[in-house]
């Protein structure tokens, strides 16, 4: 499984980072992630449910970046709304969005 930006993330970096993740993971399962700062539209057609417990995990990790701290969305408050929103699309209390990029079964 592998993690890359979505297609429509808006920062070059990303955009590079998703082409070539695409091909160098070409025989893998690839799934795009959300950040709704670098999107103008985002395609959610592969959520996960997860627990209070992972978004606490997720919030814990995304504290690490200390280096961030100025930036608007790095607040717990965003990120658990985010996973309610996503949560409420999927008929569940808290969930993620991806972009399916490909999948292998």
């Amino acid at each position: 499984m592998v993690f890359l930006p979505n297609s429509d993330d808006v920062h070059q970096d990303h955009q590079i980072v998703h082409q070539e993740g695409i091909r160098a993971f070409k025989h893998c399962c690839i799934l795009g992630y959300e950040l709704p700062w670098n999107n103008l539209q985002f395609t959610s057609n592969f959520h996960y449910r997860i627990t209070k417990n992972n978004l606490d995990a997720k919030w814990n990790a995304i504290s690490a970046y200390q280096s961030q701290n100025f930036r608007s969305y790095k607040s717990a408050d965003f990120w658990k709304g985010l996973a309610r929103i996503r949560g409420t699309q999927v008929g569940s209390e808290f969930a993620e969005a991806f972009e399916l990029i490909r999948w292998i079964d």
